[in-house]
């Protein structure tokens, strides 16, 4: 935000407000949100922010506001596999999918035991180990509930280092996933990698 603070500077000087590093002032005056946007807002017009540092910042407010629900990834799209699934099973999946973690259930959606992750699999079938069933893969599982908000998943993802939780309503019962991807996305924007195809223009 360093560049995009050079014109919003004068702006508060103008406004009488004050935004100081760390912990800051005791007291106000303090600079609100609505503000803030409008600042970009106005950065952006008079050249000095660029679109895609304005699209930022809003977006950084808009996270605040968000919870799983908004970004998880609904039940009928999740791939996952039978926990009695052989290795050679989870190895065709990831690669048709692209995913590299995929959940893994006992009799259905509702009681996920756990993640197999793609290089688990790929380690497995270098011992040789086709037939093997994925219980002897399994890593841990987290679940969340649909209303946590983004940030303190985030948060809890960074802390616990976990890459995907499985997310659930009231009930416990399954209603999607979250990554970390979906939640950077909601920050920055559609995250493409090698296994993404874009859509053609129309």
């Amino acid at each position: 935000l360093g560049r995009a603070l050079a014109i919003p500077t004068r702006a508060l000087i103008g406004l009488g407000n004050v935004l100081l590093p760390g912990k800051g002032l005791p007291q106000g005056p303090f600079i609100v949100e609505q503000e803030i946007r409008s600042l970009a807002d106005v950065g952006h017009k008079e050249g000095g922010i660029e679109t895609h540092e304005k699209e930022m910042i809003h977006s950084v407010f808009e996270f605040g506001d968000l919870i799983v629900r908004n970004v998880m990834v609904p039940r009928p799209d999740v791939v996952a596999l039978d926990l009695g699934s052989p290795i050679d099973a989870a190895a065709d999946l990831i690669v048709r999918s692209g995913f590299t973690r995929i959940p893994v259930y006992r009799g259905d959606l509702d009681h996920t035991e756990g993640i197999v992750h793609a290089k688990d699999v790929l380690d497995g079938l270098r011992q040789g180990r086709h037939e093997d069933v994925l219980a002897a893969l399994l890593r841990p599982v987290h679940f969340v509930p649909d209303f946590k908000p983004l940030v303190e998943l985030l948060h809890e993802m960074k802390e616990e280092r976990f890459h995907l939780a499985i997310v659930t309503d009231e009930y416990g019962s399954l209603i999607g996933l979250v990554t970390r991807e979906d939640l950077l996305e909601a920050l920055v924007g559609q995250i493409s990698d090698e296994h993404d195809c874009e859509a053609p223009e129309i």
